[in-house]
């Protein structure tokens, strides 16, 4: 057909379909594996040595070792981290005459880096929002036996910025049935990370618990601390941290409030490039 037969209308969707697929293909990430199979999809994560790759074809995300990747394509902006401890938003792009190679740009800068000397990778956009993560569901439980009736509700969030992270939430339960008294339960938690150099942090924490199976009204703690990775690759973690925590309890029998201010420290081990197992273990101690 000639093009002067087709209706201004018809065009114009034609052209935004056109663009529309063009801008979705423009922002398919791409990755080659070391027996040349190459996926193309939408990174998800990389954390703990293991990449998350979601795909049109697959209703289930691919769980892929990171030492498996041997290039890397994606227009897009992610905050990624070495293992020396620096963390920028940057898009990352294999070096086209050497593939242990990545090319990260990050604003004005642009520099090489090995593939294998990053240990994180969270996808953002360029705006406030869009580094943002939202997550919330409600629950609702209705049984015979008992007249049972229980609400639940959960709340989470995460925000990632190039030098620190935060994120909370929020679980909730109410229940009522004959026989017993009414249950509520409330339990939440928000906490910030600001990562300094040479594999340094700072974190601030807030937990909440009010449960009245306890006769718990509410139990605020509230953490100020810091710490130190020995080792951070993509093998394994090594840290330590230490601080001090303020706790207040309040009851709903009327019992006098209860207050300490303790002080901690903590070491944190986690070996996850070890095939299908990972070993972890957390220790702390409260003075």
């Amino acid at each position: 057909f000639k093009a002067d037969q087709i209706p201004m209308i018809e065009k114009l969707t034609l052209l935004a379909v056109f663009l529309f697929s063009a801008l979705v293909f423009a922002q398919k990430d791409t990755i080659r594996l070391r027996d040349d199979g190459v996926l193309v999809g939408e990174i998800k994560e990389l954390k703990q040595s293991v990449l998350t790759f979601k795909t049109s074809y697959s209703k289930k995300d691919f769980q892929i070792k990171w030492h498996e990747i041997t290039e890397i394509r994606s227009n897009r902006y992610f905050i990624v981290e070495l293992d020396n401890g620096t963390r920028m938003s940057t898009t990352v792009n294999s070096v086209s005459n050497n593939p242990n190679k990545v090319d990260l740009f990050a604003g004005m800068n642009s520099f090489e880096e090995d593939i294998k000397n990053i240990i994180f990778l969270d996808p953002i956009g360029k705006n406030v929002f869009s580094r943002l993560s939202l997550a919330i569901d409600f629950g609702v439980t209705v049984t015979k036996a008992n007249n049972l009736r229980q609400l639940t509700t959960n709340f989470s969030g995460n925000y990632a910025a190039d030098k620190w992270s935060s994120s909370t939430y929020l679980n909730m339960v109410f229940s009522r049935q004959d026989g017993i008294d009414d249950v509520r339960r409330i339990d939440g938690n928000v906490d910030l990370i600001y990562f300094l150099p040479k594999e340094w942090f700072v974190a601030v924490e807030a937990d909440y618990l009010g449960n009245d199976e306890q006769l718990l009204a509410l139990r605020s703690t509230y953490k100020l601390g810091g710490g130190y990775f020995f080792v951070k690759t993509n093998e394994m973690y090594f840290g330590t941290g230490t601080g001090i925590a303020h706790t207040t309890e309040s009851y709903t029998d009327n019992a006098p409030t209860k207050q300490s201010t303790e002080a901690y420290a903590g070491l944190g081990f986690n070996k996850y490039d070890i095939g299908d197992f990972s070993l972890m273990t957390n220790a702390t101690y409260y003075y």
